[in-house]
């Protein structure tokens, strides 16, 4: 059984304590990276705190490609909220649910600079083997 978020943090419910982790961080020149939902609500609070890069939530969007659903509201929200992140500053990653289409489908959004897609790498490369899974992947995203 996977153990994770389906979701991202509550940023509002826990923003006092996020941004006191962030400030020793910071102080101490580790980067943070906050997992957020795909919200512009999310990403301006993401900057309040302080948080040098957040990774969007993909679950939702991941759902709908692998149920053959239109995914095109949800693609853009992500699209919105990547852009507005490298606008206040803050380095934009994605990750939850991915594979190979929904990274190809995400890997159009430029201001996204990195993926995080080891939980489906480890699984994928049980058959396939880990240098023939990276480099599939390194295709798709051209990075």
């Amino acid at each position: 059984m996977e153990v994770t978020t389906e979701g991202g943090l509550n940023l509002i419910k826990n923003k006092k304590k996020i941004k006191e982790i962030i400030s020793i961080f910071n102080k101490k020149n580790i980067r943070t990276s906050l997992f957020v939902d795909p919200t512009l609500k999310d990403i301006k609070i993401a900057k309040e705190l302080n948080a040098t890069c957040v990774e969007l939530h993909t679950g939702k969007i991941s759902n709908l490609v692998k149920e053959n659903k239109n995914y095109k509201n949800e693609y853009l929200k992500i699209k919105k909220c990547s852009e507005l992140g490298v606008q206040l500053g803050i380095e934009v990653h994605a990750g939850h649910g991915l594979d190979y289409k929904t990274t190809s489908i995400l890997s159009k959004i430029k201001e996204i600079t990195e993926f995080n897609i080891g939980h489906f790498i480890i699984g994928e490369s049980l058959t396939h083997g880990l240098k023939n899974t990276i480099k599939a992947f390194k295709k798709i995203t051209n990075k």
